[in-house]
């Protein structure tokens, strides 16, 4: 997750799954624990998730 603020300050947050994920609901939760590992009371500009190591299932 990255998050961005007025004025530009950018803060970067990893969060590596446990386990496959299968459903949206997953990646919401892994998103939201990264956001709760960020203190801030700023004015948020921008608000980006990525997912990486995608594989095809079966």
């Amino acid at each position: 997750m990255r998050l961005r603020f007025a004025g530009f300050r950018a803060y970067t947050r990893d969060q590596a799954a446990p386990e496959t994920m299968n459903s949206v609901a997953d990646w919401v939760h892994a998103a939201r624990l990264c956001r709760r590992r960020l203190q801030f009371n700023a004015r948020t500009r921008l608000i980006g998730v990525r997912a990486g190591n995608l594989v095809r299932p079966g």
